[in-house]
């Protein structure tokens, strides 16, 4: 079906849209025509929703690290070969990764320890009698805080608008069973689904441990009225959200500042415990939430504040006890995950629980997906990278960046709409861009996180938790270091690549180039171009887009951004044309009209990437653009069922067939090549044709 009565398209994303019989020409819909052939012979399965031209990348990308969890310590000497990573690191992550995968997935184990693993640390916060050992188990000194949740969160991290040393960042708790801050003021039914979800897990975990109705009832009700008085005592969930908090939360304040705010909460204690008491200066996010929690933090409330750190370490220690309690703890995520994806109330029947064969796909993507990628990405994505990518494939792509960047510096200094201003400061966030590529240069050292072999998951994600949260004091004071990568923070095993406006860096994941489908070093010139490097175009794009431009070149945000009133009152006259554009499309018959100011910023990004990548093909001898053409057609071919298309067509990024129609019938070299003249479905007269940049 077309997508409008006068429209030569067809939205052949949808599955079922074309058949065998369905006519398709270059020239009318140039998106079917090219990839007709693959939409045919690709078959969703009954639980399939979408397949792309990205779904080998995934593919790739899971058995690769599914392979990595299968070898054992005795495997470590055969896989250190890699000029990627120093070979004594990785022998760490492999003991690592090999250690607690061994304890994940040791279901014997874990089923006749039962709730045994959980006992101590529950223990250890029930013998709590006075707020001074309270204190002492907030600083973990004998290492029984098993979540190191506190109340005053804290983390080493660069200023938030203004300079460019790493400071000590104060906020607020965000480990709200409600979710939001707003639902403790005036509950609704998603407030009342959630605290569900966390009592039914704390139920669970200290019925197990022999506590009775009565007991428990009492334990939730205090942990309730705990974070009643740390969301109240806080910022909305909304205004926290919200990216002109980060103006509102930029305040500096000295240690000896900290101590005078903090009251009887020990959070200068803390901040002693972990080395960063010598940072120069302090951010705090809200210096009341500070006072707040100081006043309530008292003996009166301490049974309260107990049944706080019951319920969210029970809760949270749940699926890594034995089968019957993971399957549980997996049941009431799923719903939760369920509702989050389609904005009701899930139904109520019961989820598939773990396969009792531990040894087929199935259970080893649950070991990955839920036990090892949320506490070993780190060293996980190390021995990846050191296994699947070379330093070839990291130069090759940096000099394909070099080449895009040095084109955007001549684009921006040629637009005639800026003014030399608005140039010049452009120009100067393009050359501060961090470029991170596949992996960083210089790799974390794990070297003080080890995994007892003979312990329980549970005694070894508590090792992990105190690893993680001490490993800033180094950064304090020093100069913020925008190459930095750190895996845990942002995993290369995503089949992704993006521009991240916070510190205005580009990152090309390793996960892209699995399957070698968007990069390899035998592809010619003209899919490199039309796949990677239009990747690559596409986020550097976004540095300059309707939400890039309020990031200056260290990343800082400023509400009015960093070009003068009249470029920013042309740029976004431009940019509506581009929404507009899109707005006339219908993306399938019965749709309703296309929001097109929802995808400027996509749009923008994909036609500066086809933009820059046409320019450098100027440079190559005998470029093939109907080669190029086609590639970039192929990259964004989908297949999706009628309720995904119609749930993706609200996304930010342009349906498929639209991203690759409407971005190549803007360029003059798509005409020539393929011969487009009036009348053609793929025509568009020049006047009406857009381009931001």
């Amino acid at each position: 079906q077309t997508i409008s009565s006068d429209s030569k398209w067809i939205n052949s994303d949808i599955d079922g849209a074309i058949d065998e019989k369905t006519e398709t020409d270059i020239k009318d819909d140039f998106y079917t025509a090219v990839n007709s052939e693959w939409i045919l012979k690709t078959k969703l399965g009954d639980d399939d929703l979408s397949v792309s031209g990205f779904s080998g990348c995934e593919s790739v990308l899971e058995k690769r690290e599914l392979d990595i969890l299968r070898k054992s310590r005795d495997d470590i000497v055969d896989t250190l070969d890699s000029d990627v990573i120093d070979p004594a690191l990785l022998t760490h992550d492999r003991e690592l990764v090999s250690d607690f995968t061994r304890l994940s997935a040791d279901w014997n184990d874990r089923n006749d320890a039962g709730i045994a693993p959980a006992k101590p640390y529950i223990d250890a916060i029930t013998k709590i009698d006075s707020i001074d050992e309270m204190s002492d188990y907030l600083l973990d000194k004998d290492g029984t805080n098993f979540t190191l949740d506190y109340f005053i969160p804290f983390g080493v991290m660069s200023p938030l608008q203004n300079g460019d040393t790493n400071t000590v960042f104060i906020s607020t708790c965000r480990s709200l069973s409600l979710m939001s801050q707003d639902e403790y003021s005036n509950i609704s039914s998603d407030g009342r689904f959630y605290k569900s979800c966390r009592d039914q897990k704390t139920e669970y975990v200290l019925e197990k441990l022999g506590y009775s109705a009565d007991q428990t009832d009492k334990i939730l009700r205090g942990c309730y009225r705990i974070e009643t008085r740390l969301a109240q005592s806080s910022k909305s969930y909304s205004e926290q959200n919200n990216i002109e908090y980060i103006k509102d939360a930029d305040n500096s304040f000295s240690f000896a500042q900290i101590g005078e705010m903090e009251g009887s909460y020990p959070l200068t204690d803390q901040l002693k415990a972990y080395g960063l008491d010598v940072s120069k200066s302090f951010t705090v996010a809200e210096p009341d939430y500070v006072t707040a929690v100081g006043k309530l933090y008292n003996k009166k409330n301490l049974e309260d504040i107990k049944d706080f750190y019951i319920v969210h370490t029970a809760s949270e220690m749940m699926p890594l006890l034995d089968r019957e309690a993971y399957n549980r703890s997996s049941d009431i995520d799923d719903k939760q995950a369920e509702k989050e994806e389609k904005g009701k109330d899930p139904d109520k029947s019961p989820d598939s629980p773990i396969p009792e064969n531990d040894n087929n796909d199935d259970a080893n993507k649950i070991l990955l997906d839920d036990f090892i990628t949320p506490y070993m990405s780190g060293p996980l994505d190390q021995i990846y990278v050191a296994e699947s990518c070379t330093s070839d494939q990291k130069e090759k792509l940096e000099e394909l960046t070099d080449s895009i960047l040095k084109y955007y510096r001549q684009m921006l200094m040629d637009e005639e709409w800026m003014s030399d201003e608005s140039k010049k400061t452009t120009v100067d966030k393009l050359n501060n861009i961090s470029i991170r590529i596949l992996y960083p240069e210089k790799f974390c050292d794990y070297a003080g996180l080890e995994i007892d072999r003979s312990g329980s998951l549970v005694d070894a994600v508590a090792a992990v938790n105190r690893f993680s949260i001490s490993g800033n004091a180094e950064n304090v004071n020093k100069k913020v270091d925008r190459n930095e990568w750190n895996f845990e923070e942002m995993p290369t095993t995503v089949v992704n690549a993006m521009y991240n406006p916070t510190d205005n860096s580009i990152n090309v994941l390793a996960g892209i180039i699995a399957d070698g489908s968007l990069f390899n070093e035998n592809m010619t010139d003209e899919a490199m171009y039309a796949r990677i490097g239009a990747i690559i175009g596409h986020e550097i794009t976004h540095a300059f887009d309707g939400s890039g431009y309020h990031f200056d070149k260290n990343g800082h945000y400023s509400v009015k951004g960093f070009w003068d009133d009249a470029d920013t009152t042309e740029f976004k006259k431009r940019e509506k044309k581009m929404g507009d554009f899109y707005s006339a499309l219908t993306p399938y018959p019965g749709a309703i009209i296309y929001n097109g100011s929802s995808v400027e910023g996509e749009a923008t990004a994909d036609m500066g990437g086809i933009k820059c990548m046409l320019a450098l093909a100027k440079n190559e001898n005998n470029f093939n653009y109907k080669e190029f053409f086609m590639e970039y057609a192929k990259m964004w071919r989908t297949k999706n069922k009628y309720e995904y298309e119609e749930a993706v067509a609200s996304d930010v990024h342009p349906l498929s067939f639209l991203r690759v129609n409407v971005t190549v019938q803007q360029f003059d070299e798509f005409y020539k090549s393929f011969d487009i003249k009036l009348g053609d479905g793929m025509y568009v007269s020049p006047e009406k044709r857009i381009a931001v940049w």
